[in-house]
């Protein structure tokens, strides 16, 4: 296929390949900043789910559907209906002109609950092994492919089954490849009878992908450092960077105590971190019950409703308020109104196994805000240890709600020690994930491999 013609001083061409491209999670948030300087006309982007709003300014998408998979008996029992495959223009994704879902789908609950009983059936007896979905080259996605002219194929992989596809899209277009890994693949893995199986063969396609890719990359430090020993390929951090100077307009600069200490968290309440946040209603509820004092946390999160069964649980401690979600911008000028924002992850084997080589999209934003940061998580999770060893936020590494209490309670009669933290933290956020800089070292990295 013809190539875009690249100077040296110009954008290449980028076509993305993802599972997921949302406004609202923190692969989109991530590529949104690591590619903000790209003209629209040099970036593309195709994804099974696409969510967009008018604040995203790229305008050439694909969603990946029912032409690009292929699902044999007994897994097809489980469609829910097509979905649709083709080309996206902007304004129709943002005002919902086009069904980007599933069409014909049924509406009864009880075959919903049937459909997720089989669903766990199959996935626990190995089905997905000998009978698997398998994600194909349609015509109308290598035509709108040609159309656009890549110079370089971009992928984020999350499983075996999106890593063969990447695998076969490089080996169509013969293109400079890059990988992505932003999440360690292997937490997705489902236990079951043939785990093992299912194991080795999502090994065996990262391994082909990793070994085809130009260039590799990785999401934190720790995860660069693994995946080195594991691979025998140098991978390069690269996470979500921080505008310093449009942060520098909001951060907090002020770190005396008052009667009300504010604690913040943000994010969505996932399996991996909501043991730790109970943790955290416990100590402050009962530090205002047996010291007098008045601490309250606020959550702002896309998936916790107060009305709902969870929502009900951390209400019950009168500490806790369940704030209205906020756009991703109005979240970044609330941070340094707070004195203190949560970083926790559960300390149970599932958490540590899911995060231990991931890194948080909100951390060089909350770094760079001004309000230090409380780390509670276990610390063989690769963040947590840099952030103790680098002392850009005060960790609390052992699951105790007792002393948990007495770390609190240090931080809040100790205003040197939280300003010595945010200060430590906004340095580090300044020096390594300045948004400039990541950008230009990335664009450096893509011309490299096309040259």
């Amino acid at each position: 296929m013809e190539k875009c013609k690249v100077p040296e001083n110009d954008y290449p061409c980028v076509l993305l390949v993802t599972t997921s491209y949302s406004i609202s999670n923190g692969g989109g948030i991530t590529i949104n900043n690591l590619f903000g300087q790209w003209p629209v006309d040099k970036f593309a982007i195709s994804a099974w789910d696409i969510y967009i709003d008018k604040n995203v300014k790229w305008e050439s998408f694909y969603q990946l559907g029912s032409q690009e998979e292929k699902i044999s008996f007994p897994l097809s029992l489980l469609k829910t209906g097509k979905r649709f495959s083709g080309a996206l223009v902007r304004n129709e994704i943002i005002n919902n002109e086009i069904n980007c879902g599933n069409s014909g789908s049924s509406k009864s609950p009880a075959i919903k609950v049937l459909k997720n009983i089989a669903k766990n059936i199959f996935a626990f007896f190995g089905v997905p092994l000998f009978f698997s979905k398998q994600y194909i080259l349609s015509e109308k996605y290598v035509k709108w492919i040609n159309e656009f002219r890549p110079e370089i194929l971009y992928v984020v992989p999350d499983n075996g089954e999106t890593a063969k596809f990447m695998s076969e899209i490089y080996e169509t277009l013969k293109i400079p490849l890059v990988v992505h890994i932003m999440d360690d693949f292997k937490k997705r893995t489902n236990l079951g009878l043939f785990y093992f199986n299912i194991e080795r063969r999502t090994e065996n396609s990262y391994k082909k992908l990793i070994a085809q890719a130009n260039l590799h990359l990785s999401i934190s430090e720790g995860m660069a450092v693994v995946y080195n020993e594991k691979y025998g390929k140098k991978f390069y951090p690269f996470h979500n960077p921080v505008d310093i100077e449009r942060m520098s307009r909001y951060k907090k600069e002020v770190w005396n105590n008052n009667k009300n200490f504010r604690i913040l968290q943000i994010g969505n309440i996932s399996f991996w971190r909501t043991n730790s946040i109970f943790n955290v209603c416990k100590a402050i509820a009962s530090l205002n019950q047996c010291m007098g004092i008045n601490i309250s946390l606020d959550i702002f999160a896309q998936n916790l409703k107060a009305d709902s069964i969870q929502g009900k649980q951390f209400l019950q401690y009168n500490v806790v308020n369940l704030k209205e979600p906020l756009s991703h911008d109005e979240i970044l000028k609330i941070i340094p109104d707070y004195d203190l924002v949560l970083l926790v992850t559960n300390f149970d084997r599932k958490a540590i196994k899911y995060l231990h080589l991931s890194y948080s999209t909100n951390t060089s934003e909350l770094m760079a805000s001004g309000t230090p940061i409380l780390v509670y998580a276990p610390e063989n999770i690769k963040f947590v240890s840099a952030a103790k060893e680098q002392k850009w936020a005060y960790t609390v590494t052992e699951e105790n709600v007792e002393d948990l209490k007495k770390h609190i309670i240090g931080l809040i009669n100790n205003n040197s020690l939280r300003e010595q933290i945010a200060r430590k933290a906004m340095e580090i956020a300044k020096e390594k994930d300045e948004i400039n800089r990541v950008q230009a070292s990335l664009k450096g990295l893509l011309l490299e491999i096309i040259t």
